[in-house]
């Protein structure tokens, strides 16, 4: 028996619909979740939030770098 876990797909893989349909998913918890000033903490809560529905996003996804 293993343990591994799925791989996530990245959040610049996922096309348009995508996006817009897991950021209105997110919404309402945003809306139930303490307020933070604190970028770490925001994308932290995300990450962990995505990673249930098998996305993973990083600071560079959410600030437009691209990697190069």
């Amino acid at each position: 028996m293993t343990d591994a876990k799925p791989e996530l797909r990245s959040w610049s893989s996922l096309g348009d619909d995508e996006r817009t349909r897991l950021l209105a998913e997110y919404q309402p918890v945003l809306d139930e979740t303490a307020t933070t000033c604190s970028f770490e903490e925001k994308l932290a809560r995300m990450q962990a939030w995505l990673a249930t529905r098998g996305v993973s996003i990083t600071e560079d996804e959410i600030r437009g770098r691209r990697r190069g």
